[in-house]
């Protein structure tokens, strides 16, 4: 079986469409395949994406959490959430403080590709 290049990138499409939220939380613990969700999600960053496109095999996701939102917060592990709540992935990297001094934009690419 060959998976043409049209099937990849309407697979694209349909996960653009599907993924529409996106939420950060606080714990630095390291991802697995078996996690459900964030190990410690803050509720207030749990917002509808900027903007999901796609384009080609890729889909690309913005998510912001404006400067008045999630203040106090140390923000390490981010997700994406399709539109039934369900996590898509989970990640974890440095930790920052959020402050009202400025926004957090976050860009998510995922890249479909055969091997």
């Amino acid at each position: 079986m060959v998976v043409l290049d049209v099937g990849v990138n309407e697979v694209a499409e349909r996960f653009a469409a599907d993924i529409t939220k996106g939420q950060w939380g606080s714990s630095t613990t390291l991802p697995t395949v078996s996690d459900t969700g964030l190990n410690t999600a803050i509720v207030a960053t749990l917002l509808t994406l900027d903007s999901a496109i796609a384009s080609g095999n890729s889909s690309q996701f913005q998510h912001t959490v404006p400067s008045t939102t999630a203040n106090g917060n140390t923000f390490a592990e981010f997700e994406l959430q399709f539109d039934d709540g369900t996590s898509f992935n989970h990640s974890v990297g440095a930790s920052f403080s959020k402050t009202s001094s400025f926004d957090v934009t976050t860009l998510a690419t995922v890249n479909f590709v055969r091997q």
